[in-house]
């Protein structure tokens, strides 16, 4: 029998006794930074903190990491910091550990996350063994990760299968562009604009008068109750009532400026009647390069004044739950009096997604 150096019973039980300690002291350090508020409370007792686990060092990495809260943003952020400094002081990794935690879903997003970037390093093998598994992963980032890795692997003029799985994986825009994309030069043309979720039929009234940038700040009728039979005075006076508007943009942009006329200083609606076959919970998401209003069954759900700003796919995004059967959504899009040219755009696109900004296609505007 191989000899075997033996632990004096006292020093073990010490030492049990101490890791004990450790471990207890590491979850009240964590639960200090798990109490911080907005508006900087707790912010000092925090800073304590996470000085704290910084000292511990690589025995306070998986539990500072088990801590984040996708509901606590501010709390993250410390727990963040903290998750750097233990990593700058201790240049071992956990790799098996690290593995572990980003395989379980049960845990937040950002931690995992940030484990997914400390297992790349630490172990590239294990990180991109996992990476088959995420396809369908909650985080953003690590689906992300999953479809580049899955569509390099797929040969070029083949894998048409493969493309459609990915395809349905996939959440951002530049991907989603080069599956479909590769997809049609295997004779498979994909309709982008169902895929993103746009909507592309609207009831829209405008022109209606906003000069002196007083269009966002007033309250017009349809922002108190729709009624798409009414007629309203619209610019220079002239009584203007709905009318639906079509739009062919892949993308679902309507061009206002095309479809009603070149004008400044005015205020545009746009309302459609979503049916859900469900309650669930999905986002609406609006690009526009003007002000914004968004009323969701009646109620004001998000509202922005800037004009000009640029407009990219996915700009706002607003948290809403569909109820079964008719939901009403109304955008308010506001042109303020700019003269310049570059000042001239008017429009918008909006969809429907799930929180990752996968599109769901529901019936619009069915009366």
């Amino acid at each position: 029998m191989a000899n075997r150096a033996i632990m004096p019973i006292g020093l073990a039980a010490v030492l049990v006794m101490s890791s004990a300690v450790w471990s207890g002291e590491v979850e009240d350090w964590l639960a200090v930074i798990r109490s911080v508020g907005k508006e900087g409370k707790g912010n000092a007792r925090a800073a304590t903190a996470t000085n704290q686990l910084i000292a511990r060092g690589q025995p306070a990495l998986l539990p500072t990491l088990k801590a984040f809260d996708a509901k606590n943003p501010i709390a993250n952020n410390w727990l963040l910091t903290a998750v750097n400094g233990i990593v700058q002081g201790d240049a071992r990794l956990p790799a098996a550990e690290l593995e572990a935690f980003v395989a379980d879903r049960q845990y937040a997003v950002p931690a995992r996350e940030i484990a997914y970037e400390l297992l790349a390093q630490a172990d590239p093998d294990k990180a991109q063994r996992l990476l088959p598994g995420m396809l369908d992963d909650p985080s953003a980032a690590l689906r992300r990760q999953a479809v580049a890795a899955a569509l390099r692997a797929v040969p070029e003029q083949a894998g048409e299968a493969q493309l459609q799985k990915l395809l349905l994986a996939a959440r951002d825009k530049d991907q989603i562009e080069e599956i479909a994309n590769r997809l049609e030069t295997l004779g498979k043309k994909i309709d982008l604009t169902r895929h993103f979720g746009f909507i592309t039929r609207w009831h829209v009234l405008a022109p209606l008068e906003g000069n002196d940038r007083a269009g966002f700040r007033t309250v017009y009728p349809p922002e108190e109750k729709v009624d798409l039979a009414a007629t309203y005075p619209g610019r220079a006076g002239k009584m203007i009532g709905w009318r639906v508007l079509t739009t062919k943009h892949q993308y679902g942009v309507l061009d206002l400026n095309q479809a009603i006329e070149k004008v400044k200083g005015v205020v545009a609606f746009a309302y459609a009647v979503i049916e859900s076959p469900s309650e669930r919970a999905v986002q609406i998401r609006v690009g526009t390069p003007n002000s914004l209003k968004v009323y969701f069954n009646g109620k004001l759900a998000y509202a922005h004044e800037e004009y000009h700003h640029g407009m990219d796919q996915d700009q706002y995004i607003v948290p809403v739950v569909l109820r079964k059967g008719p939901n009403t959504l109304l955008l308010k899009i506001v042109q303020n009096d700019q003269p310049q040219a570059w000042a001239d755009r008017w429009m918008f696109q909006c969809r429907i997604t799930d929180e990752l900004g996968g599109g769901i296609v529901l019936p619009t505007n069915p009366q």
